[in-house]
């Protein structure tokens, strides 16, 4: 104690530069961990072209019951390219759905950048956001309006119901919305490039529920990409029988040891990864345009806009993953959703050699190969 107070006596008159060199230090380590998991939108999308976007509405009139309809919003974004001399439609489609219960624009940036990349997407509202279908019934509408309630065992049963029936109605809805864009393109100029023969389909969380969803509805969709949605209906338990990329996310996941958690909520999780899993091992095994990505370092909510809040900081943890920064995840969706689009909607053949072989070290890809895997 008294060498204490002795170096004290000696130190006291530097004790505001102690100070300031300790409040120096701390700052600079919070400002090294914001700066490095925080970020903001891009100028501009990483494409050659610049991109124009409008909202519009399209009638959506049901094969099952086409005297009915409903009019829905869409984001309509367009690359700024000349027209082809030779095709009056030369813009593969891309259809674009988010994540439950959010709106056309919770990806504005993955949106813009596909755009930029010669590509014309239509973004959709989750249903929640429609106005309700004359056609619905009650199950319907309750599902539609169902909320993410895992806390008991009954409510993990009315769950899962809810969200197969969902995704059917979102895939109807997709399904829908093409047919809608083709009556328009003899009366809308808005609609008129787009390419019915190369509709690609993605989604983030459950939109890319629906994307997969979608393809067992509409053979028109050549192309899905699913950016970490869990997977429900018909697509949870059989082949997607189309190009397919699926994403996952690595930080904030219930670990599969987890599946006898007391806890319900984690012991659900746990046992629906436990499913996925398998599903995904599955289409790996059936299908060699099969795609099965988890890019370490990425939370679910950052294959949306969130990405770029300010919440993203409390996914920070010492000795642990840490969360990669914005610019990397932006670069590395951008590149492997773009590359397999070209693959599998224009055919490039480069194209579907790159992914076989990222060049992202944050990325590990396991791709089908119909009789065996393969991992990246």
């Amino acid at each position: 104690v008294d060498l204490i107070n002795e170096w004290w006596k000696q130190m006291r008159p530097y004790g505001g530069w102690i100070l300031g060199a300790l409040l120096f230090v701390l700052v600079t380590f919070v400002w090294s961990i914001w700066s490095g998991v925080t970020g903001r939108k891009p100028d501009a999308p990483s494409g050659p072209y610049p991109v124009r976007f409008q909202e519009t509405a399209l009638t959506l009139a049901p094969r099952e019951t086409p005297a009915l309809r409903i009019r829905v919003r869409v984001g309509v974004s367009l690359p700024q390219k000349p027209a082809s001399s030779s095709r009056v439609r030369d813009l593969p489609l891309l259809i674009y759905a988010p994540g439950w219960g959010a709106g056309y624009n919770d990806n504005t940036t993955l949106i813009a950048a596909l755009a930029s990349h010669g590509y014309g997407v239509v973004a959709i509202d989750d249903i929640a956001r429609d106005p309700k279908a004359p056609w619905a019934v009650a199950d319907d509408e309750n599902a539609r309006f169902a909320t993410f309630d895992i806390g008991t065992q009954d409510r993990q049963v009315q769950f899962v119901e809810d969200a197969n029936r969902r995704v059917a109605l979102a895939a109807n809805k997709v399904r829908d919305v093409i047919d809608a864009i083709m009556s328009a393109q003899t009366s809308e100029p808005l609609f008129q490039r787009f390419d019915l023969d190369s509709v690609g389909m993605i989604g983030a969380s459950f939109g890319g529920a629906t994307a997969a969803e979608a393809t067992f509805h509409d053979r028109r969709i050549r192309a899905a990409v699913n950016l970490d949605g869990l997977v429900f209906g018909r697509a949870s338990g059989e082949t997607v029988t189309r190009a397919y990329m699926e994403f996952n996310s690595s930080l904030g996941i219930v670990p599969l040891s987890a599946i006898d958690d007391p806890d319900p909520r984690r012991r659900f999780m746990a046992r629906i990864s436990v499913q996925q899993i398998a599903r995904q091992q599955r289409q790996l095994l059936a299908r060699p345009d099969a795609y099965n990505v988890t890019v370490s370092g990425t939370r679910h909510s950052d294959y949306t806009d969130l990405l770029y809040g300010t919440e993203r900081i409390l996914a920070w943890r010492p000795f642990r993953d840490r969360p990669l920064r914005p610019t990397r995840v932006r670069a590395i969706i951008d590149d492997l959703a773009v590359t397999f689009f070209n693959a599998y909607l224009r055919g490039d053949r480069t194209a579907t050699l790159m992914l076989g072989g990222s060049t992202h070290p944050e990325v590990q890809i396991e791709r089908g190969v119909g009789h065996g895997i393969g991992r990246q």
